[in-house]
């Protein structure tokens, strides 16, 4: 498999789990109030780690290739998944009344997406039978610069093609 179907693969079953699962996420604020739809998912690159993707939907993931390693048997892609979202409110008071302190209803959000797509993808560990997802699976935050009220964090984690002579080889034993 080269790395466009690596990373459309990959792209397809988030989507695929996403609309199986209905995870629904906030959109930015309307006139109408909040309004909720599932992430979307591209096989994309954003330019740098501090990039504030103006006029993308958010929430969204972004499937990306960091890089590759060809060890002459196999490629091994290492992949970054982008993930953004909103979350504009406000802490309340004792009260009851808005606060000028920024929530992290957002920041919530974004953890729970990427805890959630996290699970899906090492405990399927071989996706439609064409990629091998592998370990060590890391995540973090951008935070270097303020992005309130947009959130983003990335994943990271290995992917390869079946071997497809590995799998008939397995059948023999």
């Amino acid at each position: 498999m080269n790395s466009v179907d690596t990373l459309t693969t990959i792209k397809d079953f988030i989507q695929k789990k996403i609309i199986e699962k209905n995870i629904l996420m906030q959109l930015e604020e309307t006139q109408n109030g909040p309004q909720y739809v599932n992430p979307y998912v591209e096989v994309c690159s954003l330019p740098h780690k501090n990039f504030l993707p103006q006029g993308f939907q958010v929430p969204f993931i972004v499937v990306m290739l960091d890089d590759e390693d060809d060890n002459g048997n196999e490629n091994v892609y290492s992949i970054r998944l982008v993930f953004g979202a909103y979350g504009g409110g406000y802490y309340k008071d004792s009260n009851g009344s808005m606060t000028t302190v920024p929530d992290a209803k957002g920041y919530i959000d974004l953890l729970n997406l990427m805890d959630i797509v996290k699970q899906w993808l090492v405990t399927s560990s071989i996706i439609n039978n064409k990629t091998v997802i592998s370990k060590p699976y890391k995540k973090g935050m951008y935070n270097d610069e303020n992005t309130w009220p947009y959130w983003y964090g990335y994943s990271t984690f290995s992917a390869a093609g079946v071997v497809e002579n590995y799998l008939i080889h397995e059948n023999l034993i």
